[in-house]
C-alpha cells in the first residue's frame, strides 16, 4: 500500500496541534510571572516565594513538559507519521529535550549518546526556549503541508480565562498576605495582548538558543571544577 505524504502530514498535524499551542500557553503564563518577579523593584516587600516555586507554576511546567515529549515523540520513527525523508526545523532539539524530560536523572558520562551529552554540557535542558522550537517546528510543518497543496493548519494560540486563573494563583500564592494584585480580568485583559508580541519574540529566536547563559553555565561549571581539584 502506497501512503500518501500530504495525507500523512495533515494526520501529524492533527495530532500536535493541541500539544503544541499548550507548550506556549503555558510558557506565556510562566514567562509572566517570571517577569512580574523579575522587574519587581520591591521583592523583599511583597514575595514570600519566587513564582517559580508554586505548585500552580509547577502545574504550568509539567504542562509544557509534557507538551514537548508529546510533540517528539509523534515526530520520532516509531510512531509513522512523520513522511519518510520529510525533515521538520527543530526535530532534532524537541529529541533532545524528549530525553532530558523523560531521563531527568541522567546526567554526564552517562548519557550513551553523544549529542545528548553535549546537549547536557551546555545546560539546553534549562536554558533553552522549548516554547520557540516546539513554535517553529509548527511552523516549518505548515510549510510543508502548503508546499503539498493542503492547506495550513490554525497558527492561533488562545488564552482563556483558565490561563489568566493560573497566573492569578502563581501570584497569589508567591507575595506575602496582604499584597494587592491585579484582578483575573486585568490579567486577562494583559495576556491577551501579550500573546502576539510573545510569539513574534518566539519567531525572531526561533533556535531558543540563549548564548550567552551558556557560556556563563559553562564557565560556571569549569570554576566548580576547578575548587573541587584544589579541595581534593
Amino acid at each position: 500500500m502506497v501512503r500518501d505524504p500530504a495525507k500523512d502530514q495533515e494526520t501529524l498535524a492533527l495530532f500536535v496541534e493541541m500539544d503544541v499551542k499548550t507548550a506556549v500557553q503555558s510558557a506565556i503564563v510562566m514567562f509572566n510571572a517570571d517577569l512580574r518577579f523579575d522587574q519587581s523593584e520591591r521583592k523583599g516587600d511583597l514575595f514570600a516565594s519566587n513564582p517559580a516555586n508554586t505548585v500552580a507554576y509547577q502545574a504550568m511546567h509539567a504542562a509544557e513538559s509534557q507538551a514537548i515529549v508529546r510533540v517528539a515523540e509523534a515526530l520520532g520513527k516509531s510512531a509513522g507519521l512523520l513522511p519518510e525523508g520529510t525533515d521538520l526545523r527543530r526535530k532534532a532539539d524537541l529529541v533532545c529535550h524528549r530525553h532530558a524530560i523523560s531521563h531527568a536523572f541522567t546526567t554526564g558520562d552517562a548519557w550513551d549518546r553523544k549529542w545528548m551529552r553535549e546537549f547536557d554540557a551546555s545546560n539546553r535542558h534549562w536554558l533553552d526556549v522549548k516554547a520557540a522550537l516546539v513554535w517553529d517546528m509548527w511552523r516549518s510543518l505548515n510549510e510543508e503541508l502548503a508546499k503539498l497543496g493542503r492547506p495550513p493548519r490554525d497558527m492561533t494560540v488562545g488564552i482563556g480565562w483558565q490561563h489568566a486563573a493560573m497566573l492569578h494563583l502563581i501570584m497569589r500564592s508567591s507575595v506575602k498576605a496582604g499584597v494587592a494584585l491585579p484582578t483575573e480580568q486585568d490579567m486577562y485583559d494583559h495576556l491577551q495582548k501579550f500573546r502576539d508580541r510573545y510569539i513574534k519574540l518566539l519567531e525572531e529566536a526561533p533556535d531558543g538558543r540563549n548564548l550567552e547563559a551558556e557560556a556563563r553555565s559553562r564557565a560556571r561549571k569549569e570554576e566548580m571544577r576547578r575548587r573541587w581539584s584544589k579541595s581534593g
